[in-house]
């Protein structure tokens, strides 16, 4: 039986180091390698594989997709797909965030993201504000500018002399925070080092503060408090700062409601997303943003200056909420578009609303 490790293989693996198993097929939450080996995919893989391996119902769908046309560009055409899918996730989307401009990976979301929120105060005639700030301990993908704004120093290194200087306040981590995130005067938990950076900067060279509402790969889902959200929108607001939602990770539904920040009771300015949202059977993800972020392009340049090869293309859309899969996630409850979905987030608020009256947000798992 062939070895799949380097340097045996052509493949430039990961981990060069390490033999790796060839998986020949999926059964939902299995996976099985070549020699019959069973693996539970307890994890998803990366945080992606919500609706499991092999589902017929979406691959019929993407062949469906396939058959109709290939690639499309999106400088010159749209299509059914990219304009239903996101009609039916801004159903979804908290505050006005309404517009949505789509991509392939996490780290190209927080790139263009923070890109976005650079070009909005360029257009809106204030370019001193430039900088970025994020939390430590964190991460927000491996691109140039979303490596700059994760704190994993280990990967970094290399790059350093590469990346854009992002001023860095602690993460609110109740686990291992001497308050235990109920301490009312705790600079950390109640999102007071965020003022004070913002200060410490200058407010008119802030241009966005960045952070997953919901603590990802880097804090182990660790939750601030109810709270805390609230005060970091009233300080970006007080100070003209951008708030950006990464919720790559944690977003489409797997911390129970659509999107992690709805428990707070607030919306970002703009919004990251991923994973999930293909559950893998696509290299999808993009970004959301409000009217105002967008409109100040509209009526300024006319034109985000960022693109992607397949940015907006098609088959990463095949398993939209509108292709024959749409039966089986309404009958789950997961596209906004059914009944029992619609039941369901309206719970979900209900016992949010509470929960954060009792001071600890909702946390559970979303049906699949």
């Amino acid at each position: 039986m062939t070895t799949h490790r380097y340097p045996e293989s052509h493949v430039f693996y990961r981990k060069l180091g390490y033999e790796y198993p060839k998986i020949v097929r999926g059964e939902g939450c299995w996976l099985i390698d070549e020699r019959g080996k069973r693996y539970l995919d307890a994890v998803g893989g990366a945080y992606v594989a919500n609706l499991g391996h092999s589902n017929p119902e979406i691959a019929d769908s993407i062949a469906e997709q396939c058959r109709q046309f290939g690639y499309l560009s999106g400088t010159m055409f749209t299509h059914g797909p990219v304009e239903n899918l996101a009609d039916e996730l801004a159903e979804t989307l908290p505050g006005d965030l309404s517009k949505l401009y789509f991509l392939c990976s996490g780290s190209e979301a927080v790139e263009a993201a923070l890109k976005l929120a650079r070009q909005y105060w360029v257009e809106q005639g204030r370019p001193s504000k430039h900088k970025i700030i994020a939390l430590s301990p964190s991460y927000h993908g491996s691109t140039l500018l979303a490596l700059s704004a994760s704190a994993r120093e280990a990967h970094k290194a290399p790059f350093k002399p590469w990346l854009v200087d992002v001023h860095r306040i602690p993460a609110s981590y109740p686990y291992r925070c001497e308050c235990g995130g109920r301490g009312p005067a705790c600079p950390v938990c109640s999102a007071a080092v965020l003022e004070e950076a913002i200060e410490q900067l200058g407010a008119g060279n802030v241009a966005a503060f960045i952070a997953e509402p919901v603590g990802g790969s880097s804090t182990g889902a660790s939750t601030p408090r109810s709270d805390y959200f609230k005060r970091v929108r009233e300080i970006c607001d007080r100070h003209d700062v951008l708030f950006i939602a990464d919720e790559v990770l944690v977003g489409v539904g797997r911390t129970g409601t659509w999107w992690a920040i709805e428990p707070y009771e607030v919306a970002p300015d703009i919004m990251t997303f991923g994973k999930g949202v293909s559950a893998g059977y696509a290299a999808l993800s993009g970004i959301a943003a409000g009217q105002r972020v967008v409109d100040a392009i509209a009526e300024g340049s006319g034109s985000f200056v960022h693109a992607q090869t397949f940015s907006s293309s098609t088959n990463g859309f095949g398993c939209s909420p509108t292709s024959p899969m749409s039966a089986t996630c309404a009958a789950a409850g997961c596209w906004p578009g059914s009944s029992s979905s619609k039941t369901r987030r309206a719970v979900r608020r209900s016992r949010a609303r509470r929960n954060l009256r009792s001071g600890s947000p909702t946390r559970r798992s979303m049906p699949v």
